[in-house]
């Protein structure tokens, strides 16, 4: 029985109108922000969640691995976003210096999850299975450029993200988007008969840039608050200095420009991984 895609539902949703597929992705993050940010200022909050694998690993703690092994496509982000990541990693940290910050070079927005939390072996089974023909195909660049827009950043109670929404119609003459690049890496799996077990399908296209390794930044009474206020604070910058039309050339980051996509196998989980499967070219190639 053929599984159904999952990503189809938001292309469905918006009637292959690019425009309003853009209104379901910044639905998404305006609500997921808006949830978090009542969770993190409630009354009963009890604090900010430190990642327990990662604080081991930044401890050193000595013989201790992440055991979760995984096989993701990748986009690198382009240098002006790497630029712009960098100096908001400078703000955030100003504040929080225990924040541990995703190295400018590892960033990455996964187009597609294939398999998440195995053991080393059950990710070879897959890769080998995959083959080295699809494994090229799942990081070839469509022929019509796909761009991502209007930075703005997202939280919650363990991490710091950076989120895009796909370019307008006005900026792109395709209906062709970067939900349609993860469509179609789902469908080449799918067609070949390799089961994809992504743990979601949201319309979202984030790169992680912060993580909680401790509490002791957001303890003193009212952290927190101030936290969530520098958020919304570099909220408004980005807004302002990043987008159109406020600034007329905006930032866009055109997926695959500088770098080619990257099915990516083993303990990917902070942005390194250990096995590089395939590499794509990119358009610059």
């Amino acid at each position: 029985m053929r599984a159904t895609n999952p990503f189809e539902a938001h292309l469905q949703a918006s009637g292959g109108d690019i425009n309003r597929l853009r209104e379901i992705y910044q639905t998404q993050r305006s609500t997921y922000n808006a949830t978090q940010k009542a969770f993190l200022l409630a009354p009963d909050f009890v604090g900010v969640i430190p990642d327990p694998i990662l604080s081991r690993l930044v401890a050193k703690e000595p013989g201790y691995n992440d055991p979760r092994h995984s096989l993701v496509v990748w986009a690198r982000p382009s240098p002006s976003v790497k630029a712009l990541v960098a100096q908001i990693q400078e703000k955030l940290t100003a504040f929080a210096p225990h924040l541990w910050t995703m190295p400018v070079e590892e960033l990455h927005t996964t187009v597609l999850e294939v398999a998440f939390n195995l053991t080393s072996e059950e990710i070879t089974s897959i890769i080998d299975r995959i083959g080295p023909e699809l494994a090229n195909r799942l990081v070839e660049l469509p022929p019509t450029q796909v761009a991502l827009v209007e930075p703005q950043l997202s939280i919650d109670s363990t991490a710091i993200a950076i989120n895009f929404v796909p370019a307008s119609a006005s900026d792109s003459d395709s209906g062709y988007s970067y939900h349609h690049l993860r469509r179609d890496a789902w469908a080449k799996l799918n067609d070949a008969g390799v089961p994809v077990a992504s743990r979601y399908a949201v319309p979202s296209a984030h790169l992680t840039i912060g993580r909680f390794v401790t509490t002791e930044d957001h303890v003193a009474p009212g952290a927190v608050q101030r936290w969530v206020a520098l958020l919304d604070e570099l909220n408004e910058w980005l807004r302002r200095e990043y987008w159109k039309p406020a600034r007329e050339s905006g930032l866009e980051w055109v997926v695959g420009k500088d770098h080619g996509l990257i099915l990516h196998g083993g303990k990917v989980w902070y942005g390194l991984g250990e096995h590089v499967v395939a590499v794509g070219e990119s358009y610059a190639s």
